[in-house]
């Protein structure tokens, strides 16, 4: 060796002392890159080696670059590599070919990987069965069954074919869904007398049941069955599925009579009911609940059909309590809740005793649907068996008192326990029986049930504390709330991500951003994942105190965390915005709620709050906009408050026309709500004056934005809107109404008067008044017209406690339609409008003469002024004295509407 050294010291000076055109220099060279992650420069180094005269590559060096390739997963390279080996005649060995195929396995390269199987055979290697092996199971795992069948041609080809790689194959395609392609294989398995077993029909069953094509799957039974293959356990399961599902009760029939004579895999009649159990145990894991019922039913004598008879299958014999509780556990898992209770019904009819464990599935079952009376009378049927209650019984009932509010019943059951079921309570009855206060917004119950779990020798855990402090911010006291977490903290127990989560909102509530801050740094300096929850509650906070950049900068945080925002985040952070005035941002997470579509169901909310945003800052236009967007893009129908913001946009740009567009919008989806019987009633006896003008100028006034405003009236009475589901009476609505008819009033816009107040009345807003001036002696007995539309309308015959608004709405919007029939000179109108108010207000302010005078004497004074809004807000007689009257009052309001109108002015002309 020391020789050898000398001797390319020596040649190395004879070349001027350089030492690149050294072989095993460059060996090493090419090792050193290989260490070092440089498959660039090891795969370069090669190439100057065969660049270089005199010095040609040898297999140690490809080797060497082709492992720094894989390690890179460069794939192409690979087989480059190769190549340059074929051109050179150096013959790869068998290492060369096991890294350049985990190459292509590692990167899913397959196209690559059969290049790789064609340098094999050209070098003469024939890979083992074991190499095939390795390469099917990959492809297993990958789901790619095009490579499996490639790489079956490729094995067949090399005369390698044997019915395990056939097998192998068939399983893969199955897998990946493709049963016609898993059934191909299994006809040429036959063709190339191939017997495939039971096992490879099973794999093909398999694959046609999921795939829906139950006939298919029997197909297959009956090719097994004729080809002489004894069928498993699993084909059998997988043919009597597919039978029950299909209804094939002859087919089940004959199945079952099958097994019970002559046994499966000849065993006998314990073996037979381990089969069928086996089978139900299957329909439980998927929820096939109808497969579990038809089962059932045949295992019974009925053969599946409806009225059959006992003891007309002889595999009655073979039921027992277990298929019972299979079926109704089936039933359960699946949400079929009375199916589930209707099968433990028919158990106790059979003789058999429901165990503890079946009566807590179906009322948990119950419990999960909600149903608290179902819950409770399969507790007195346990009672009245005398099946023994257990605690999971007891915290069944627990939880389900919890879901459905009844936190008094919870907390009593809790107490009652011990005595009456003889069960002690464990830490998961006290918790639930917190999740009970958290519902009922209890946090005094609580606390001393927090308290209490010492005296019970029972240690409180994070659970318990975190459904605390909800429970403590649900009833708005989050300051206690958090001395709870200070107990947490001396009691030692372990923070995780849940317990900062309701900390944070904590803090939140009780408006200290800067305490919610530093717990989440320490969160953060303990290593634990921050969640949107996380993130989002932070915000919140931030929000709550004014500090919408920080929340904004919380939200870029969580995108930089990796966290993709879910739409109660986007929510707050255009919560953030409208506290900046930020409209470009608010609008941008307005695209980015839209992107959540089609996997998120989204609510008006989002759109309601960004619109809200753009009208505080003058962009009228955009806010109409993200209006159009929500129901042409978002699929989300428009709410009160929807309506209310659009209103306001384009009152306050002078809009009038598409103003009516959108009454006549919300006119749609108001009758969509009645039903035909209530609109046909209505139709024929509602006020045709007041009816008449508004549909009128509805019609005219939508005809005429149509022609001048073309997409504006689009997006607020397009098809989209049309097309919206009923809307429905709602406390907000209720502002929506006055909104608008203060607006036009103020404006004069009478057409608008009478169709706003046509709208309320159709919505239940307020009553309707009477169809007809009728005598004194004829309005005790409302007629059968009034009655139609006291129920189109949601009144009840125009009188004070038929109205589902308030007293002041009434007055209100029936002072605007009395000062539009006043203007239009309708004299009829104006009595059956005061009319009707009266009746309303009577009782209320003086008696109704007393306020019937007094409301024709301001008629007539707003007549002669020519300001209305005193109609508007009408004070009776007996009310003047209290509260300094109408006059201080409106004097406030028409101050502070002024001032909201000059700001939004002011914020109008600073954007143009």
């Amino acid at each position: 060796g020391t020789k050898e050294r000398q001797e390319r010291r020596e040649e190395g000076r004879e070349g001027g002392g350089k030492t690149t055109g050294n072989v095993p220099t460059l060996i090493l060279a090419i090792k050193a890159c290989d260490a070092g992650g440089e498959w660039k420069a090891a795969v370069k180094l090669v190439e100057e080696m065969r660049s270089k005269e005199g010095i040609r590559p040898d297999l140690y060096s490809f080797n060497t670059a082709i492992a720094a390739c894989q390690k890179a997963g460069q794939v192409p390279q690979i087989t480059r590599l190769l190549g340059r080996m074929e051109d050179l005649q150096v013959r790869p060995n068998t290492y060369t070919f096991i890294m350049a195929t985990a190459s292509c396995l590692h990167t899913a390269a397959f196209d690559k990987l059969f290049e790789v199987f064609a340098a094999m055979e050209r070098s003469g290697l024939d890979p083992d069965d074991r190499f095939f092996r390795v390469l099917l199971q990959k492809f297993r795992g990958e789901d790619a069954w095009r490579e499996s069948i490639h790489l079956l041609h490729v094995i067949r080809r090399a005369g390698r074919a044997n019915q395990l790689f056939t097998k192998m194959v068939i399983e893969i395609c199955a897998h990946a869904g493709e049963w016609k392609t898993a059934g191909y294989l299994l006809i040429e398995m036959r063709r190339e007398g191939q017997l495939p077993d039971a096992t490879s029909y099973a794999v093909a069953m398999r694959a046609c049941l999921e795939a829906g094509e139950k006939g298919r799957t029997l197909g297959l039974w009956e090719e097994m069955k004729e080809g002489g293959v004894e069928p498993s356990k699993e084909a059998c399961a997988l043919a009597m599925s597919a039978a029950l599902d299909l209804r094939d009760w002859n087919r089940v029939d004959a199945m079952v009579e099958e097994l019970v004579e002559g046994g499966r895999e000849g065993g006998g009649g314990n073996q037979n009911q381990r089969f069928f159990l086996e089978m139900m145990g299957s329909f439980v894991a998927g929820g096939r609940w109808r497969s579990a019922l038809h089962l059932l039913r045949v295992l019974g004598g009925g053969g599946g059909r409806e009225g059959g008879k006992e003891g007309e299958n002889s595999a009655s014999h073979q039921l027992s309590a277990g298929f019972y509780e299979q079926a109704v556990q089936a039933c359960a898992v699946a949400g079929e809740t009375e199916r589930a209770v209707k099968t433990l019904d028919e158990m106790g009819r059979m003789g058999f005793q429901p165990s503890t464990f079946i009566y807590n599935v179906a009322m948990e079952a119950c419990t999960k649907a909600g149903d608290l009376p179902g819950v409770l009378g399969l507790k007195r049927r346990m009672r009245t068996a005398k099946v023994e209650f257990d605690v999971v019984t007891c915290n069944t009932l627990l939880n389900a008192f919890a879901i459905c509010g009844k936190w008094d019943e919870a907390l009593s059951f809790l107490q009652r326990m011990p005595s009456q079921y003889g069960v002690r309570p464990n830490l998961v009855s006290c918790n639930t029986a917190l999740k009970a206060c958290v519902t009922g917004r209890r946090w005094r119950e609580a606390v001393v049930l927090l308290n209490s779990m010492q005296a019970q020798n029972l240690a409180p855990d994070a659970v318990s504390y975190r459904t605390a402090m909800n429970a403590c911010i649900e009833g708005g006291e989050a300051n206690r709330a958090l001395k709870i977490f200070d107990r947490m903290r001396e009691d030692g127990l372990p923070w995780d991500v849940p317990t900062y989560n309701v900390v944070l909102k904590a803090c939140a509530e009780s408006h200290q951003p800067e305490m919610a801050w530093e717990l989440f740094q320490q969160m953060q300096s303990a290593g634990l994942p921050a969640e949107v929850r996380t993130y989002t509650t932070l915000m919140n906070g931030w929000v709550e105190a004014g500090e919408c950049h920080r929340a904004i900068q919380a939200f870029r945080e969580m995108r930089a965390a990796g966290l993709q925002p879910d739409v109660y985040a986007l929510t707050v952070g255009i919560k953030a915005c409208g506290v900046c005035g930020l409209v470009t941002q608010a609008l941008e997470f307005v695209e980015e709620t839209l992107a959540l579509r089609p996997r998120v169901n989204l609510d008006p909310i989002t759109f309601n709050l960004a619109m809200q945003v753009c009208e505080e800052q003058g962009a009228g236009q955009e806010a109409l906009e993200v209006f159009e967007r929500m129901q042409a893009e978002a699929g989300v129908d428009p709410n009160w408050i929807t309506y209310t913001i659009v209103l306001r946009v384009l009152t306050d740009e002078g809009r009038w026309e598409d103003v009516s567009a959108l009454l006549s919008t919300i006119e749609g989806r108001l009758t969509a709500t009645s039903s035909s019987s209530s609109s046909s009633s209505s139709s024929s006896s509602s006020p045709s004056s007041l009816a008449a003008v508004a549909s009128a100028a509805a019609t005219a006034a939508t005809a005429a934005a149509a022609a001048e405003a073309g997409t504006v009236t689009a997006a607020v009475a397009g098809p989209a809107a049309i097309a919206s589901p009923s809307l429905q009476h709602h406390p907000s609505s209720d502002s929506f109404f006055s909104e608008a008819m203060r607006r036009a009033v103020s404006m004069a816009e009478w057409d608008v008067v009478a169709h706003i107040f046509h709208l309320a009345v159709l919505s239940g807003a307020i009553a309707p008044p009477p169809s007809s001036i009728l005598p004194p002696a004829a309005e005790a007995e409302p007629t059968a017209s009034e009655d139609g539309i006291a129920a189109a309308a949601g009144g009840g015959g125009g009188g004070a406690a038929a109205s589902t608004g308030s007293r002041k709405l009434d007055k209100y919007l029936y002072g605007g339609a009395v000062a539009a029939a006043k203007e239009r000179g309708d004299v009829e109108e104006v009595e059956r409008l005061i009319t009707g108010l009266c009746e309303a207000l009577s009782g209320m302010e003086g008696g109704k003469e007393g306020v019937r005078e007094e409301y024709l004497h301001t008629v007539e004074d707003c007549m002669r002024s020519g300001d209305w809004f005193p109609l508007l807000e009408y004070y009776g007689p007996s009310l003047r004295g209290r509260g300094g009257g109408y006059s201080a009052w409106q004097q406030a309001q028409q101050m502070e509407q002024q001032r909201r109108g000059g700001e939004r002015d002011h914020r109008r002309r600073g954007r143009r």
